[in-house]
């Protein structure tokens, strides 16, 4: 499942628009850069939130996944990333995969 997942979850990310992804080389969490809308980003700073603390907020509300931000782990100031966990069952990584794919955040800022 680990060894699975680390190959697989990178090569997906990278298919997601606004997302990028480094390989994976060991641990069991990725940290996938965002590449958020200037819109998206000074939305955020209008509700009192750092971008990918905000995406994240609208993550769980709009597509029921819980991420952590970059922000909370001293990200480099101006890039924006989350945390995601690869250590679950396939079938659920391919679930997340899915819904983090469908949210629509950048299609509204865009």
């Amino acid at each position: 499942m680990l060894v699975h997942n680390m190959n697989w979850v990178p090569e997906v990310l990278n298919n997601i628009p606004g997302i990028s992804c480094q390989p994976m080389m060991g641990g069991a969490f990725v940290f996938p850069r965002l590449y958020l809308p200037q819109a998206a980003i000074e939305k955020a700073t209008v509700v009192g939130m750092q971008p990918d603390q905000w995406y994240c907020k609208r993550l769980i509300e709009e597509a029921g996944v819980g991420m952590r931000p970059g922000c909370e782990y001293g990200q480099k100031e101006g890039t924006h990333h989350i945390r995601l966990c690869v250590m679950t069952p396939v079938e659920t990584m391919e679930e997340v995969l899915k819904r983090l794919k469908n949210l629509h955040f950048l299609k509204e800022f865009s």
